[in-house]
């Protein structure tokens, strides 16, 4: 009987053990982290685009729960000022708040139409039916200049490195003071662009192209982005907003023959050098 009961034991304990594995295996730091939430996002073909990226990649982190909407209008018709004057964008985006069940509300930004006064009009909206909800602002790159030689680069870098900490003084140090009871958080995702700018001129990405339809960082000249910029910036996304250890998260469908995630993890260690407070934005 006493070998029995040990032996029962034995295997409850073991499964016990099986599924702390697996829960971890998929790349979370907590189970506080892995909570999925209900996601609004609205914005342009630069973050649209990389919304979708993230979804389908917090599905494949195994997020319970996840779930989001977008609303999207092309380049500065979806700043956040731009989407606010648009009455059918605005209602759709305002129907989806006055639901109460929005747990993340992120938006980007553009060269205009987007001052602190666009932003509080969306934040004050947002929580009248969602007091509690989680701001997310996404900066992404910039277009890419149409003749991409060495001098293009290097200023598209450096004008990609000062545009974070910037942005950062300008408007989420501002909106964190406005609003101490929210967690207001942000990523500078569009630091992967230079990264893999540069990574292919320097001969660093095996079989990918600048610009292609496929297997490309870019998909056309303007700088939309192809599927290697999409999956390093959705990886980010993924950190930010789940905090998921992405260097623990299986991709089945990517294939890419070079770090990728090496890429997203630099560009994570950069947004955290040069946002520091975003680990502190709930006041």
């Amino acid at each position: 009987m006493i070998f029995m009961t040990l032996t029962t034991f034995t295997k409850r304990i073991s499964l016990k053990i099986l599924i702390v594995a697996l829960f971890f295996s998929n790349g979370f730091a907590s189970e506080q982290d892995t909570t999925g939430k209900n996601c609004l996002f609205i914005g342009h073909s630069f973050f649209i685009p990389v919304a979708r990226s993230f979804n389908g990649l917090a599905k494949a982190a195994g997020v319970e729960g996840h779930s989001q909407m977008e609303v999207f209008r092309g380049g500065k018709n979806g700043a956040p000022g731009s989407l606010w004057a648009h009455e059918p964008s605005r209602l759709k985006i305002q129907e989806s708040l006055d639901s109460g069940k929005i747990d993340l509300f992120g938006m980007t930004l553009y060269s205009e139409n987007r001052s602190i006064k666009d932003y509080k009009r969306w934040i004050d909206y947002a929580l009248k039916s969602n007091p509690e909800v989680e701001i997310y602002i996404g900066f992404s790159w910039g277009k890419t200049p149409k003749q991409g030689g060495k001098q293009a680069l290097a200023v598209y870098s450096k004008m990609s490195r000062a545009f974070q900490p910037r942005i950062h003084k300008e408007l989420i140090l501002k909106l964190r003071a406005m609003y101490p009871k929210n967690k207001i958080t942000c990523s500078y995702y569009g630091m992967a662009s230079s990264e893999l700018w540069n990574m292919h001129a320097e001969g660093k990405l095996s079989g990918i192209k600048r610009v292609a339809k496929s297997n490309s960082v870019y998909r056309d000249g303007m700088g939309h982005a192809g599927d290697v910029l999409l999956t390093v910036a959705g990886l980010v996304w993924l950190n930010t907003i789940y905090g998921v250890d992405i260097a623990k998260v299986k991709l089945p469908k990517v294939d890419f023959k070079f770090d990728y995630k090496a890429v997203a993890n630099k560009v994570i260690a950069l947004d955290k050098k040069h946002n520091p407070e975003k680990e502190k934005s709930k006041g």
